[in-house]
């Protein structure tokens, strides 16, 4: 670069080298961004029944790519109605099994506290879900989507 005509400029190196540092993110900034600071980053959130235009007695939804539709009854039985998936579409899940009772629990009380506590959890819940239902729930969507477990 230094060879190059620049007018009063004759030697471009060092702003060539400013300008790569610029387009890459420091070492500390990266490891910044990859530990919780308690800045409250949630992948998934709850919406509850007065928050939804369609008929659920909750939603899970993650960055406006996923909304997954329940019903859960008095007895903690949590069944999805119905998940979209942005660049599918939506999917009926008339005939997928209930929820892990344990799982169910689970979230039901993250539904009540209207907040998930834990975000890692809530993704092995719904990824062990609906890799459980994948006969019903699109399979490539689930995959794309990071929601399906392989077996080992």
């Amino acid at each position: 670069l230094s060879e190059w005509d620049t007018g009063k400029v004759t030697n471009m190196k060092g702003m060539f080298y400013g300008a790569v540092a610029l387009q890459q993110k420091p070492l500390w900034y990266a490891r910044w961004e990859e530990e919780d600071h308690g800045l409250g980053y949630e992948k998934w959130w709850i919406h509850g029944p007065e928050d939804v235009f369609r008929e659920c007695n909750f939603q899970l939804c993650t960055n406006d790519c996923i909304y997954a539709d329940f019903f859960a009854d008095d007895d903690s039985a949590v069944k999805l109605l119905r998940i979209s998936f942005d660049g599918y579409g939506c999917c009926d899940c008339t005939n997928v099994d209930m929820m892990d009772e344990n799982d169910a629990k689970e979230l039901l009380a993250w539904v009540n506290a209207r907040r998930i506590s834990d975000q890692d959890r809530c993704d092995k819940i719904m990824a062990r879900y609906c890799t459980q239902n994948k006969e019903v729930i699109w399979e490539d969507a689930l995959k794309e989507y990071e929601l399906f477990v392989y077996d080992d």
